[in-house]
């Protein structure tokens, strides 16, 4: 499990475009029971939904 700094190193992303993506629930995470709120993310299950988000908007574009 990766914290939200680590995955945005993961993937080339800011720790605050993570923390978005995470907050309006557009990738998957583990909220820890803290005080600060801690993200934890599996890196494989964020790059599957991200994946297929993208294979999603590559056909909703063709269909236009």
């Amino acid at each position: 499990m990766l914290t939200s700094t680590q995955l945005a190193e993961e993937l080339g992303l800011t720790k605050n475009t993570v923390l978005r993506l995470a907050n309006t629930g557009k990738i998957p995470c583990l909220k820890l029971p803290t005080a600060r709120g801690d993200f934890r993310f599996d890196l494989a299950a964020v790059r599957e939904v991200l994946r297929q988000t993208a294979v999603d908007n590559a056909d909703r574009g063709a269909q236009e």
